[in-house]
């Protein structure tokens, strides 16, 4: 059985410190490493723990990849809307 808080205590700050330099932003950051080890906490039963540090920069890499292109998304779409309502009137 893996020791989820010893896990949690060796690992955390390697992560955050991932997330950090990918994102730039301490909260997001915060963010991601709290949804690494909700995952690795589903996936506890088949966690390979010689490999568990890279699985979780795997997972942390992954959730910012995913934001970022939510992000992207959410900001071409504020875009488009901006200039829809900056049009001038239709004569």
């Amino acid at each position: 059985m893996v020791d989820f808080s010893e896990l949690y205590r060796t690992h955390a700050g390697d992560v955050h410190r991932f997330a950090l330099f990918l994102s730039g932003d301490p909260a997001l950051a915060d963010d991601i490493v709290s949804e690494t080890f909700i995952r690795l906490w589903h996936a506890r039963r088949r966690v390979d723990l010689t490999t568990v540090k890279g699985y979780l920069l795997a997972i942390a890499r992954n959730l910012f990849i995913a934001e970022w292109r939510h992000a992207r998304r959410m900001t071409a779409l504020d875009d488009r809307t901006r200039d829809e309502h900056h049009r001038p009137p239709r004569t």
